[in-house]
């Protein structure tokens, strides 16, 4: 398994500075959240970013992104922003990308799921298949217990969502805690996962915290990788880069006695 970190938007840190702090931590992979609109430029200067030497993943658009609007124009718009954002994960060698699937506002009504799904699926399908004829590995995040439904965010409905589509998962563990043991989900997706997404939650909220802040026995968890021979990336996510330093700390403390 190996060790990545991810930037916020919230992190008081410009593209350089967050590839220095990357640097200096020792990290092999970085995944960058592309809503953060100041790394487009910085990745395309390639000159700047080989200096850096990692091996890149991208999360694409989530925060003003939404694949379950049940508004056809809408998710046109929506399809087209992630397709460019796919089109520049190929540009600059990413060779992962993270997408969500969405979810319906709950303003509208639940009877309106069944179609939002089909269209969302069909959407995804379009980028998946888009990423493959690139070479681009395209996977689908698990998504947080929320007030509105999410569209993949329970196991049952992530893995339907992931056979429909036929692609991969990003695995969110403080998502899947916000359902259930996420061990169920490990069990269960078992192959499928490629990526994964590492931070901390007491089980009933999205809250981001540092490994060990938390309710999540991340003991546990690494085990259950161990035991379906899982080799791919583990990603700290965080809403600030102490928060990151803290978690990538307590993750390697915790991979040395695995």
């Amino acid at each position: 398994m190996e060790i990545g970190v991810s930037n916020h938007p919230l992190f008081n840190l410009n593209p350089l500075e967050f590839f220095k702090l990357a640097k200096k931590l020792e990290v092999n992979r970085v995944e960058i959240k592309l809503d953060d609109l100041r790394f487009k430029n910085f990745l395309l200067n390639k000159r700047k970013f080989n200096d850096f030497n990692f091996k890149l993943s991208f999360h694409l658009p989530v925060v003003d992104v939404n694949l379950g609007t049940p508004h056809k124009d809408l998710r046109k718009n929506f399809e087209k922003i992630l397709f460019n954002s796919i089109f520049l994960a190929k540009k600059v060698n990413a060779e992962i990308v993270v997408c969500h699937a969405g979810r319906l506002n709950r303003v509208y009504p639940e009877t309106l799921l069944p179609k939002v799904k089909n269209e969302t699926i069909e959407s995804l399908k379009k980028l998946f298949k888009t990423s493959e004829n690139l070479g681009v590995l395209f996977t689908l995040e698990n998504d947080r217990k929320a007030f509105s439904p999410s569209l993949a965010g329970d196991l049952n409905s992530f893995q339907e969502m992931l056979n429909k589509v036929g692609c991969k998962a990003t695995l969110d563990i403080g998502h899947a805690n916000t359902f259930s043991n996420p061990i169920e989900f490990i069990k269960n997706l078992n192959y499928k996962i490629i990526n994964i997404h590492i931070h901390d939650n007491n089980g009933d909220k999205d809250e981001h915290l540092p490994l060990g802040k938390g309710k999540i026995n991340f003991k546990e968890i690494l085990a259950s990788l161990k035991e379906i021979d899982y080799n791919g990336s583990l990603i700290i996510e965080a809403h600030n880069h102490n928060d990151m330093i803290e978690s990538l700390y307590n993750l390697r403390e915790l991979m040395k006695i695995i």
